[in-house]
């Protein structure tokens, strides 16, 4: 675990992210650990997101893998 999170939130982490997330900024990467209201509006994005898709295809889902969960 500590040679995958070695370097976790680093400048290194954060250029990778934000290159693939381009809403990924570092106010999002720092709010992320410490302000509740931002893991509030993440979620709702979620849900929101979710909510475009087929009703049919939300019910066929039975695995979700979380890639990068924060500290594992």
């Amino acid at each position: 675990m500590n040679r995958i999170y070695k370097d976790y939130r680093g400048a290194n982490y954060f250029l990778t992210r934000s290159r693939w997330e381009p809403s990924y900024t570092r106010e999002l990467d720092q709010a992320l650990a410490d302000d509740p209201e931002v893991l509030r509006f993440r979620h709702r994005m979620i849900l929101e997101c979710l909510a475009l898709f087929d009703c049919r295809l939300q019910n066929s889902i039975k695995t979700v893998v979380d890639i990068g969960g924060d500290r594992g």
